[in-house]
């Protein structure tokens, strides 16, 4: 199972960064956007959005389930079972 846990604000020597803790199976790994210090204001917190899409394709390729521990959002798990209902749709002996 990958996991994307909240994603946290950080500053960093060139910038700010837009990180979250990732979980694929036991192995703890960290997923981060940097932007230069001007454009922090365009970073939020409370959307996993970017991580969604960084890992889509690994998602698919491991056949793992993917889950959110997020605030308020449930977007992701929509998009589980959008690719859930897709996978029986075009892979039926999958």
């Amino acid at each position: 199972m990958i996991i994307i846990n909240q994603p946290k604000l950080v500053k960093s020597k060139s910038g700010t960064r837009l990180q979250a803790e990732i979980d694929i199976d036991v192995k703890r790994k960290y997923l981060w956007y940097e932007l230069e210090n001007m454009f922090q204001h365009f970073l939020t917190n409370e959307r996993a959005d970017a991580f969604l899409v960084a890992l889509i394709c690994l998602r698919t390729l491991l056949t793992l389930d993917l889950l959110g521990k997020l605030n308020s959002y449930n977007s992701i798990f929509n998009m589980q079972n959008y690719f859930n209902e897709r996978k029986k749709l075009y892979c039926p002996s999958y």
